[in-house]
């Protein structure tokens, strides 16, 4: 999908990560995350913790404590002392979350390092969520658990994935 096609409907591509803002700079071309309107880091979590905080955003969004053991080798409490926020994708339709998925760090998923939704099913949810309220249906974020996958961040940044995008 090209990133060209979700900006014409008034789509951004936001990614908030776990990382300081000066690792996020270092990194950003390594991540090969182009199509995105900003990529901000967020080594204390806050945004994260802001939408967990709230029932209607992002409840079910998973932060690692890395002051435990985990199943990844890079998730240690010196690089993230206040933990890890897992991958992620959430969609908005206007102020409406359509889609909503958080990895769930186990040892299946390398504490979290691969899986994704596939960015196109994603976009399709998105796509169905806004009909409905265009209809006038009452409408429930999709937990986004049935949609493919892909392998891992290289590919998602390839298909352009969003980690935050809102349809206006």
């Amino acid at each position: 999908m090209q990133a060209s096609v979700m900006s014409k409907r008034g789509c951004k591509l936001y990614a908030v990560c776990s990382q300081k803002q000066k690792e996020v700079n270092r990194n950003i071309k390594n991540w090969r995350l182009t199509n995105f309107e900003t990529i901000v880091g967020d080594h204390v979590n806050s945004f994260a913790k802001h939408l967990k905080s709230d029932d209607n955003l992002f409840p079910e969004l998973e932060i690692t404590d890395c002051n435990k053991k985990t199943p990844h080798p890079f998730l240690t409490k010196k690089r993230y002392p206040f933990g890890a926020t897992q991958p992620a994708v959430i969609f908005f339709v206007g102020k409406v979350p359509a889609l909503r998925w958080s990895n769930k760090p186990q040892a299946s998923n390398f504490g979290g390092a691969f899986r994704r939704p596939d960015p196109e099913e994603c976009w399709k949810e998105a796509l169905k969520v806004e009909q409905a309220i265009k209809e006038g249906k009452q409408v429930k974020a999709s937990d986004g658990t049935e949609l493919p996958t892909t392998v891992g961040c290289e590919e998602v940044a390839k298909k352009t994935a969003a980690s935050l995008c809102t349809i206006m």
